[in-house]
């Protein structure tokens, strides 16, 4: 099926049609081919790589923040490309977020028996995976005669998380506290890991990938947890090697990095020879494509980071960067036909955040820039609303596949996005639907989103007994998106994280922390979002979800404040103190005093509002960032705009979190704000604030209070 529901074999788009019909006409004219570079060569499919990096955030790219980080290659793929600025995943942890880029299809659709019964809600998480019979980009541009590859991390086959899980799917065992220092004990593990491995690739070629090599099945494992991209780059040259420019490539290559924390990367440096294949004797040599990771630091100091702890932060990135840029780099060695019809994607799987929740920023809209010399116009920026279920409907039409019409394509082909330089077609998507846990959100085109929080009915019951024992850990786990600590920065950074129904405006509230579903001018809006879900729900066959849909463990949350609404509020107790109230009308105008912030689309002049008392004035404090919110040359202000003391100390933390060693700090107890004193801090890093005074939010204790961003390209 197609975006439009209907069968389909092969969907080009008219300005694809055009553009052949163009080309036919000219040969047969004798004309040369003096075409712009929006005019790929008829009968030349092009070739394919997608390089998906993992927990990548927008903020951690130089595009996006020159100064603090370093990643070139991204750079030199977003000038000679196309630059996407509104593009989001499907949904915010790895394994759902894999399968919609693979199959161009939501992931709450997935054949994977776990946790998805017909007749039942369907828990969007890791619990999804690629099942053999299901179609997918690998498998039908394989049909079509595309040579395919998959390098990297899989996490589309199931999990494994103890010794029973590991055995009882036919695999071997490996201790994770394995002594790799002792010879005969990494040799077994090796051998066991190699045996591992076979079974791996085999899996991944069944699916529709001719090559299956440097294989992460899941997320690390001990004792090979071991970022080592040196190693996946030389699987990646290895079938780049094998191309014999008769037929057309798809290489989906899928980095670990940047997954973990930043001591993982770290550790990974000094132990080239530590992967999933084992003990690698010797470690591999890539030299020739991507510089050595032992003078990383040296190239982070040429660039003009040379603090040894923004280094800490910015090197893995650039070393996963460097893997990127091997890619290219080949590529460029194959010769410039090559390079012009390429279609390369980079993208990330999620952010690192906000992973497992519904927030844009750090969540749901990631980087995404494709670069296709043939067929797209360098240094253009699309800043239409699409989804990385758009990548497999494109990659059919560039290929001219023959697609099943039992395929079913939620997504929408890019082609006529390339073509219009960025600019959508008319009848292009108003809107999208994100997937994650026990929720479903819609966003739309003009920044409006919705967020349907329903959990399950055995959630709901196991919140009920947490919050009647007084069990706040339990409580939190049941009233989180997907029951896993992943979704406690969420939690932690939005006291209306906990709700049923949430409703932003994305245009003046881009970091989402004022709800607006429960004021009276906004119902209208949230029965319009509601029934874009609604429409969105009734695509699935057999799929209840709260409300919504009614039947098998559905749970209506009943009337307004809905059955769990003490439990809500006493989550919000424990987060943010015993005296948080998210109702709190200090000024009595009927609205709630929770904060309101805004930053506006990039540009000059880019401002931190926030208003407490919802008087129009700005109450708090200014966020002046000079004329790009994210210039390292200029210094970050605060400015104190009221006389009401409620700021007493600001922190400025080196990796951007508490109990992180701290690299400036001001007391703000003789701050005058009658002579506009202002407070500066020299680096674009996190802050953390504690707070005296009103104690609405964050909670009075130390904590990150927010981080730069920027939502324009």
């Amino acid at each position: 099926m197609n975006h439009h529901g209907s069968p389909t074999w092969f969907c080009a788009s008219p300005a694809t049609l055009q553009r052949t019909a163009v080309l036919i006409l000219m040969l047969a004219s004798g004309t040369g081919l003096g075409l712009y570079a929006g005019s790929p060569l008829a009968g030349s499919r092009p070739n394919i790589i997608v390089f998906l990096a993992d927990d990548q955030d927008k903020p951690r790219l130089s595009h996006y923040n020159p100064g603090a980080y370093y990643t070139p290659n991204f750079d030199r793929l977003a000038s000679a490309g196309m630059l996407f600025a509104d593009a989001h995943m499907t949904s915010t942890v790895c394994t759902p977020s894999r399968y919609s880029i693979i199959t161009g299809r939501y992931a709450g659709r997935s054949q994977w028996p776990t946790d998805n019964t017909p007749g039942f809600q369907r828990f969007v998480s890791f619990n999804c995976g690629l099942a053999t019979n299901e179609y997918n980009v690998g498998k039908t541009l394989q049909a079509a005669g595309y040579r395919t590859g998959w390098v990297g991390k899989f996490h589309l086959g199931g999990e494994h998380t103890d010794r029973a899980s590991w055995e009882n799917d036919g695999l071997i065992y490996i201790d994770p506290n394995t002594d790799l220092s002792n010879p005969t004990a990494r040799a077994q593990a090796t051998a066991d890991a190699l045996h591992n491995q076979a079974i791996f690739e085999s899996r991944v070629r069944a699916v529709g990938f001719d090559y299956a090599k440097a294989i992460s099945w899941e997320n690390l494992d001990a004792p090979w947890d071991i970022h080592n991209p040196e190693w996946m780059v030389k699987a990646a040259l290895d079938f780049l090697e094998q191309d014999n420019g008769t037929q057309p490539f798809f290489l989906h290559f899928n980095t670990t990095l940047m997954h973990g924390t930043r001591n993982q990367w770290l550790s990974s440096l000094d132990q080239p020879q530590v992967s999933p294949d084992g003990w690698l004797d010797p470690p591999p040599n890539v030299s020739a494509w991507m510089p050595p990771r032992t003078t990383i630091r040296q190239r982070l100091a040429a660039a003009g980071i040379t603090n040894s702890a923004a280094q800490d932060e910015a090197l893995g990135f650039l070393w996963s960067d460097e893997s990127f840029g091997a890619i290219l780099n080949k590529l460029e060695a194959m010769g410039p036909t090559v390079v012009s019809n390429t279609i390369v994607i980079w993208t990330s799987d999620n952010g690192s955040i906000y992973k497992a929740s519904a927030y844009d920023i750090d969540g749901t809209r990631m980087p995404f820039v494709v670069r296709w010399p043939a067929g797209i116009r360098a240094g253009t920026v699309c800043r239409e609303l699409v989804q990385t279920i758009d990548l497999a409907p494109t990659f059919f039409e560039a290929a001219g596949a023959v697609v099943p019409s039992a395929f079913h394509l939620d997504g929408l082909s890019l082609l006529s996005v390339f073509d219009n330089h960025g600019a959508a077609p008319p009848g292009w998507r108003s809107s999208l639907l994100i997937e994650i846990g026990e929720t479903r959100a819609v966003r739309t085109a003009d920044n409006w989103k919705y967020v349907a929080f329903r959990p399950r009915t055995n959630m709901v019951s196991d919140a009920l007994a947490a919050l009647k024992n007084n069990n706040t850990n339990r409580l939190l786990d049941r009233l989180g998106y997907i029951h896993r600590k992943l979704d406690a920065r969420a939690q932690g950074d939005h006291p209306e994280y906990f709700g049923y129904d949430l409703l932003y405006n994305l245009n003046s509230d881009p970091v989402e922390i004022n709800n607006l579903a429960n004021r009276p001018e906004h119902q209208p809006r949230l029965t319009q979002m509601k029934a874009l879900l609604t429409g969105y729900l009734n695509s699935y066959t057999n799929c209840p979800f709260g409300e919504f849909i009614a039947g098998g463990d559905a749970a209506d949350p009943g009337p307004p404040p809905g059955v769990l609404s003490n439990a809500f509020v006493r989550a919000q107790q424990v987060l943010y103190g015993t005296n948080y109230n998210p109702m709190a009308d200090l000024d009595g105008n009927g609205l709630s005093d929770l904060w309101q912030t805004n930053l506006p689309a990039g540009g000059s002049g880019a401002t931190w509002h926030t208003d407490l008392d919802h008087d129009g004035n700005w109450d708090l404090l200014e966020m002046s960032f000079g004329t790009n919110p994210l210039l390292p040359d200029q210094p970050f202000m605060l400015r104190r705009i009221n006389d009401q003391p409620v700021l007493e100390h600001l922190q400025l933390f080196e990796g951007g979190g508490p109990g992180q060693s701290v690299l400036e700090s001001s007391d703000l107890a003789s701050w005058n704000p009658a002579q506009g004193e202002s407070i500066m801090l020299s680096e674009p890093k996190l802050y953390g604030l504690r707070y005296k005074g009103l104690r609405v939010w964050p909670p009075p204790r130390d904590r990150d209070f927010f981080r730069a961003q920027t939502v324009s390209p």
